[in-house]
């Protein structure tokens, strides 16, 4: 349950989300991409309701499940991917995707014979497949040894100064040091930290990344507003 969460945040930032087990942080992540619906209040991406079409093909959710089939090699997985996407040329979004996070070596292997490490490049490549302006990762880095979480960071910096609005939660702070614009700290689904020290949203909602899903170098605006959450219906849910 959620509630009094408010900040702000815009395109070319990274926010760190913090808060202790049952804080909240995965189903404020669930909620702004899409994968819970809010009992109370409105969720909004680029204008566009949170589970729309529109709000989707903006946004990017890296959560703690690949979603890859262990049989398929990478691309293959990919291509599938693009193809529920409905992007025009799924090959070229897969290698676009896998060169964003130097996975491209890992194009013709199957998943299930993959590490954990490269399991989550080519787990964060499919979120990068439509190329979304909001990016959402739940515990990117865990269980990952120190070279992949080096190269993990490298990529979200990356992406980061490509204009993307990244919300990650991760309990190894440290691994993040230097690298976030600012935090968001939750106890018992209530923030006690926003974003910034000078955020000025309004209090009793949530309101959500900036996000601009028309030009990749400017800066849009998105907002959030609910309270409590529930499962959405399964054909509701994202893919």
């Amino acid at each position: 349950m959620l509630r009094e969460v408010s900040f702000n945040a815009a395109g070319g930032e990274l926010l760190a989300l913090r808060g202790a087990n049952g804080a909240g942080k995965t189903t404020l992540l669930r909620i702004l991409a899409g994968a819970l619906r809010p009992s109370l209040g409105e969720v909004t991406v680029g204008g566009a309701p949170v589970a729309s079409v529109e709000a989707r093909r903006i946004t990017g959710f890296l959560s703690h499940q690949s979603l890859l089939h262990p049989t398929l090699t990478v691309m293959e997985n990919l291509e599938f991917f693009a193809t529920l996407f409905s992007l025009p040329r799924p090959r070229a979004a897969a290698v676009q995707a896998l060169d964003q996070v130097n996975g491209g070596y890992l194009a013709g292997r199957r998943v299930g014979e993959l590490s954990q490490g490269m399991k989550q490049k080519a787990a964060l490549a499919r979120c990068l497949l439509h190329q979304p302006r909001l990016l959402l990762l739940d515990e990117p880095i865990a269980s990952l040894d120190r070279a992949t979480v080096a190269e993990m960071r490298a990529c979200l910096a990356r992406l980061r100064d490509q204009g993307l609005t990244l919300i990650l939660s991760s309990h190894q702070e440290e691994a993040f040091a230097g690298l976030t614009d600012g935090e968001l700290t939750l106890e018992r689904g209530r923030l006690l930290t926003p974003a910034h020290a000078d955020s000025a949203a309004p209090a009793g909602g949530l309101r959500g990344p900036q996000a601009d899903a028309s030009t990749s170098g400017t800066r849009g605006s998105a907002s959030v507003s609910a309270e409590h959450a529930q499962e959405p219906a399964p054909s509701e849910a994202m893919p």
